[in-house]
């Protein structure tokens, strides 16, 4: 179920983007303020290779998809197509760099520490931010990068924080923290999401995992896949508990997938198979199960879109009798929208937060 777009226009051309995406008036839709400041930024620069960082909403690669040179890291929610590149190991060096501020500080700091390690004289980075959101750490996170930091005027609560001049900090940050849980040490990638723990709700999940007849006495699937996978945990869990079943996960974040695939060289390399998706892949091979905690914030909105559009394909992507769980913050309503889409939903437990569903084919 994709989500519903509209039209904007930015220099004279149109350009089809997410409702939730844009800014204006229904009545008047723009681009919002931050996207319009970075583009901007760019169009006074010199033509050539330009990296789009964070891309939530896939925004910035829509108005570039025809600059070839463009290139999405990160997330990629629009053309143009992957490769999708790695802040973490293999980010391409490019003189202007765009990024749309993360959630996360210690995100922030790793997609500046990636433009950093590949920067030359030229190398700028444009990050655009809401003012309400501005905090000291910002520039002082710049300044261990950049000799040069700058901030804009202010346009509609946006302001660009400039950064060049580049050079290497003397000490690097951090980019691996480990999360202790059932006896396994799980490596995390600094700016994952709940790095520095187990996400509650997945632990909740794993627990009805062993308690709930529902989920304890499914029988072993052939075929099983962690959609939305994160760092792995939930499918690592779930590969011991069915040793015999291939095991596949895929997530849009390079941070989770850098995660789950150094989850997966410490623990043998050969139990699962990770990869890229922004969504349930419309070829995707049959499973006899899916799991997933989905996300339910794209930069700092809520949305049950990514969700409510899994939960669509979900059901050509099982086998006959094959079934789909899901673990979720109970005000997100998700057992409305399973049952959109499957004729028998379960809800399995729930707590004072969360939710477990078991949904049918």
């Amino acid at each position: 179920m994709p989500p519903p777009t509209l039209t904007v226009t930015y220099a004279g051309q149109p350009y089809r983007i997410p409702r939730a995406a844009a800014g204006g008036t229904a009545a008047a839709p723009t681009l919002r303020a931050g996207e319009e400041l970075l583009l901007d930024w760019l169009a006074e620069r010199p033509a050539g290779p330009v990296n789009v960082l964070n891309d939530v909403d896939g925004v910035l690669a829509t108005v570039l998809g025809q600059r070839a040179a463009a290139r999405v890291v990160h997330r990629l929610a629009g053309p143009p197509a992957p490769p999708v590149y790695s802040v973490l190991a293999d980010f391409p060096p490019a003189a202007p760099n765009l990024l749309l501020l993360p959630r996360s500080l210690d995100t922030f700091e790793q997609y500046v520490a990636a433009v950093a390690r590949t920067a030359g004289p030229d190398t700028a980075l444009a990050v655009a931010f809401p003012t309400r959101f501005f905090t000291p750490r910002l520039p002082e996170i710049a300044a261990r990068y950049a000799r040069g930091v700058a901030q804009s005027r202010a346009r509609r609560k946006y302001r660009l924080l400039l950064l060049d001049q580049f050079a290497a900090p003397a000490a690097p940050p951090e980019r691996w923290r480990y999360v202790d849980y059932a006896g396994h040490r799980y490596p995390q990638a600094y700016g994952s999401f709940s790095a520095g723990q187990i996400d509650y709700g997945t632990q909740f999940l794993l627990d009805c995992w062993d308690q709930a007849p529902e989920l304890r006495d499914l029988p072993a699937p052939a075929r099983l896949l962690d959609a939305c996978c994160g760092g792995g945990i939930l499918a690592h869990r779930l590969h011991l508990r069915y040793p015999g079943s291939a095991v596949a996960g895929y997530d849009n974040s390079v941070f989770a997938l850098a995660s789950a695939r150094r989850l997966l060289a410490e623990t043998g390399g050969d139990w699962a198979r990770f990869f890229f998706a922004d969504a349930l892949p419309p070829a995707a091979p049959p499973y006899d199960l899916i799991v997933t905690n989905p996300p339910f914030h794209a930069g700092r909105r809520t949305t049950v879109a990514p969700a409510r559009a899994l939960f669509a394909a979900a059901p050509r992507a099982l086998t006959p009798g094959g079934r789909l769980v899901v673990v979720g913050n109970r005000h997100l309503g998700y057992g409305k929208h399973l049952a959109d889409h499957f004729p028998r939903v379960t809800t399995v437990a729930e707590n004072d937060k969360f939710a477990v569903y078991r949904a049918d084919r």
